[in-house]
């Protein structure tokens, strides 16, 4: 199995400023160790007609919360006070953490409860 490591001759020149934020954005997730986060697991640069960066984390077997909720209200059902109050305060200790080492998490929010993981 060959490995190949893409360079800047493989990127086009307009891309190599976001390949560059993305790289970032990795480097400060591997340094993220809580309880309350996902872990990180690697990264890679796929090469291709539209190279991508592919991060590798630790699976959420729980899936979305944003997935959670759609599936309590597709059953009428809703949430008790005390779950509610516990993933609130979990959420809270991770964006507390991140905050500590300098790290803003730039879209997480109500209206995107598809990047909050449940285990």
């Amino acid at each position: 199995m060959t490995h190949r490591t893409a360079t800047d001759a493989d990127l086009p020149s307009i891309l190599l400023p976001s390949i560059l934020h993305s790289v970032i954005q990795v480097s400060n997730g591997a340094a993220l160790n809580h309880p309350n986060i996902v872990c990180f697991l690697g990264a890679f640069m796929q090469s291709g007609a539209e190279p991508s960066l592919c991060i590798l984390m630790e699976f959420a077997a729980g899936g979305t919360l944003d997935a959670d909720i759609r599936r309590q209200r597709h059953a009428g059902q809703g949430y008790d006070s005390d779950v509610v109050i516990r993933w609130m305060t979990q959420l809270t200790m991770a964006v507390r953490y991140m905050h500590g080492n300098n790290i803003l998490h730039r879209d997480l929010s109500s209206g995107a409860p598809g990047n909050v993981h449940c285990r």
